[in-house]
């Protein structure tokens, strides 16, 4: 349903997102139910006006570029009623799934005051005794109409964690695959310990989360981007220069000359449009040191990462996600042993930093993630489950963080 700010007035829309399958390459292909407003033409006939609804979806493939085109058409005769079933014709993909409830008749009248419909209630920031009612819709929150005049424009509602996971594991670890229809896992579980396989491939997620968060978000990039070159970047400077992921599908398919899954010193580098990578500050150009950062996930970092840092393995900043909340508890033992003579000093914030110190973001994405691999590598859920779940096939299960809510409420988060 889309969100009451779009919605002109009543009549059919489509309610379920549409999977489709490149023809050229095979990859998977979402169009989101609310990306297409449907063109309508109407004419009067015995039992009152038939109106024709067409939706075009117009896309491109992720992996080779190839253009796909999904057209969805349904008629509405008489008033309010679906003649016949929906059809859909595709160009370039062929869809995995779409059925005739794949498109329903939206009576907004009916929808807005169902019970099955989340409300929250928040304070308004500038009227003392004044409360907004939102409804919860997907992805927006709508303001009651008698309500608007207090409140200019919809809430922002993110839905991370399951979509993004989703997303990550099918385009940029390859840990899910499809099989015909069916999403099946592609790793290798070890069966004595899934938690280890868990762990493995939550590094390459939290690589992941982090060059998505550069390229959604100019002003974390610079600050990464400052980290891997250990100084500050002007900011003309930052924006050249785009993360990727050198062990990421995404830099396979886009950048395969600096595709490496094996290197032990990059997981990320960044790179301007020439292709040019982004050195150290100081480094000369040819025979500079590449920037870049090593990504670190454990939740036993006291002997994983720690072990790693005393052998000083690296020449580039590694970035900690503590699991387990173990980060000051590092630096401390590090400290010990720097004090001792039996290491070099490690200077913290540089040599060894604290994700949340950059960008919490991307720690709480990862440490919710967790628990949801380890589900998938215990086969507690099914990767087919997952990702029907994840692309919004089970409708969204509302929790609203109570701090969220608090103050001037500019965006609320709502999880799965």
């Amino acid at each position: 349903m889309p969100a009451k700010d779009l919605l002109s007035a009543d009549g059919f829309e489509v309610v379920k997102n549409i999977y489709v399958r490149c023809k050229n390459c095979g990859g998977l292909h979402i169009f989101r139910k609310g990306e297409s407003s449907p063109d309508t033409w109407s004419e009067e006939a015995n039992m009152g006006t038939r109106t024709e609804y067409t939706f075009l979806f117009d896309g491109q493939c992720k992996r080779c570029g190839n253009r796909l085109l999904s057209t969805v058409r349904v008629s509405e005769y008489p008033p309010g009623t679906m003649e016949g079933e929906p059809s859909i014709e595709c160009e370039g993909c062929e869809e995995i799934e779409f059925s005739s409830n794949s498109v329903e008749y939206c009576d907004y009248g009916t929808y807005i005051n169902s019970p099955e419909i989340s409300h929250i209630i928040i304070q308004h920031p500038q009227q003392v005794g004044q409360k907004l009612s939102f409804v919860l819709d997907d992805g927006q929150a709508i303001v009651d109409e008698d309500e608007r005049p207090y409140h200019n424009g919809h809430i922002t509602i993110e839905v991370p964690f399951k979509r993004q996971l989703a997303d990550i594991l099918l385009e940029e670890t390859g840990t899910i695959r499809f099989d015909g229809n069916d999403a099946v896992l592609s790793e290798i579980i070890d069966g004595k310990n899934s938690r280890n396989t868990a762990m493995k491939i939550l590094g390459k997620v939290a690589e992941a989360v982090i060059v998505r968060n550069c390229f959604n978000n100019p002003e974390i990039n610079k600050k990464w981007l400052d980290k891997a070159r250990r100084g500050k970047s002007k900011p003309e400077i930052a924006s050249r220069f785009r993360a990727i992921g050198t062990g990421l599908h995404s830099t396979k398919r886009e950048y395969p000359h600096k595709y490496n899954p094996f290197d032990t010193q990059r997981d990320v580098i960044w790179m301007d449009s020439e292709g040019k990578v982004a050195n150290v500050i100081g480094s000369n150009v040819v025979s500079g040191v590449q920037a870049g950062l090593q990504i670190k996930v454990s939740g036993n970092g006291a002997n994983y990462v720690q072990r790693a840092m005393i052998k000083n393995q690296y020449e580039v900043p590694v970035v900690y996600f503590p699991i387990n909340d173990d980060f000051d508890q590092i630096v401390s033992n590090l400290r010990k042993k720097a004090a001792s003579g039996e290491i070099s000093p490690i200077e913290i914030g540089a040599d060894f930093i604290d994700v949340r110190e950059v960008d919490k973001s991307a720690f709480n994405s990862v440490y919710d993630y967790y628990p949801i691999l380890e589900d998938l590598f215990y086969g507690r859920i099914s990767a087919n489950d997952f990702v029907k779940e994840a692309y919004g096939i089970v409708p969204l299960q509302n929790a609203i963080l109570a701090n969220a809510l608090e103050g001037v409420a500019k965006r609320i988060l709502l999880f799965k």
